[in-house]
């Protein structure tokens, strides 16, 4: 029942300016997040209360957002400011939480649940399962074809055919279910692909996309993670493209719709920021065996804020395999072998992700299928 993970007195020096405030309320099971959206970084004393929590900000002036919010959510009641100290009021006895602050833009998170219950006396033994759980999102489908190539190939075909042989690859390399978020030609919202992946309690989550460029000489392929702020303005282009299927936003519990868009994806961005280091791994290491196919550019890891990676709760990567817009990738990307090669390498990159975590879910001996020979 930890109250700061960075010791009882925590943030950074305390700021001259006044203190101002933006306060939402997200439950994403099993905890709820109460996020404090700072207008400047400020030193701060969580406390752990009987029937609730208690920060308190060294700041030498506070501007009190209000005097009383209340809330429809399973752990919060309501929350409350009277000076320089904030009070959340839990809806039940015996809540654990925790506090711990977040930069760019500044925030302080305070994240409440049910303490873990303690383990039987004599547990069951678990029925035997597989030792990982692994969801592939093929991008588009139905109506949202995605980028279309200068030969006509549609980046919703490519991306299924390269997703099952991910599928594929992966259960001969590591003891694993590996789940498709779509395995024809269907339409699934974006928020509905990770949902699927938060629902199966999913190891990891691998969007594959092929990347469009408005002209003709880009090549080569991309591996991203999430961010709020994209990398640079490129990147920023590709998430705009990606992000073009809509995505309703739906307000979180004892909030008003109305709320801020940007204050909808820091909340959800929490999900995934307790694994940005292993998604940052697994991207460096996807890009590795990627730039080492043949004729394929290494353009590097990038961060943006891609819409179907918001709210996985497990390391989530987004592949961008190549540029569907350049007529000698559209060719490759249509083409079963180069399909084939991408697949394995994906393949071996997840699998070297999880040899330092996860050694037991290795499979000692893979065997590599037969490589379909090309259309004519």
């Amino acid at each position: 029942m930890a109250l700061c993970a960075l010791g009882l007195t925590c943030g950074v020096g305390a700021q001259e300016a006044a203190l101002s405030f933006e306060v939402a309320v997200v439950h994403v099971e099993p905890t709820t997040q109460v996020v404090f959206k700072q207008s400047a970084p400020a030193r701060f004393t969580p406390t752990l209360l009987p029937g609730g929590f208690r920060i308190q900000w060294s700041s030498p002036r506070i501007i009190v957002p209000f005097v009383e919010r209340k809330y429809d959510d399973p752990f919060v009641a309501a929350v409350r400011f009277a000076g320089d100290t904030a009070t959340i009021e839990f809806r039940e006895p015996g809540l654990a939480a925790r506090a711990y602050p977040l930069f760019s833009p500044d925030r302080l998170v305070v994240e409440i649940g049910r303490p873990a219950p303690a383990p039987p006396q004599q547990p069951a033994a678990p029925p035997p399962a597989p030792a990982l759980t692994i969801v592939i999102d093929a991008g588009h489908g139905g109506a949202e074809t995605g980028a279309i190539g200068p030969g006509g190939l549609q980046e919703k075909d490519a991306t299924l055919a390269i997703a099952r042989r991910i599928s594929a690859a992966l259960v001969r390399s590591l003891s694993a279910r590996v789940l498709l978020t779509r395995d024809s030609d269907s339409a699934i919202s974006l928020d509905d692909r990770t949902a699927l992946a938060n629902h199966e309690k999913a190891d990891l989550f691998l969007s594959i996309h092929a990347n469009s460029s408005r002209s003709a000489g880009p090549r080569g392929s991309e591996t991203y993670y999430l961010s709020l702020e994209a990398s640079d303005k490129l990147a920023q282009e590709v998430a705009n493209q990606e992000n073009q299927a809509p995505a309703p936003v739906t307000p979180a519990p004892g909030t008003s719709p109305a709320r801020d868009a940007s204050l909808d994806f820091i909340l959800w961005d929490l999900a995934q920021s307790a694994h940005l280091k292993e998604s940052s791994e697994l991207a460096e290491a996807i890009q590795e065996e990627l730039n080492a196919l043949s004729g394929t550019q290494n353009r590097g890891i990038k961060q943006a804020p891609f819409r179907v990676l918001v709210g996985a709760t497990m390391p989530a990567v987004l592949v961008e395999t190549a540029f569907i817009s350049n007529a000698e990738e559209e060719k490759k990307l249509g083409n079963p072998t180069f399909q084939q090669s991408v697949a394995e390498a994906v393949a071996k990159a997840v699998s070297r992700f999880f040899a330092r975590r996860r050694p037991g879910s290795l499979r000692p001996t893979p065997v590599q299928a037969p490589v379909p020979a090309p259309a004519r």
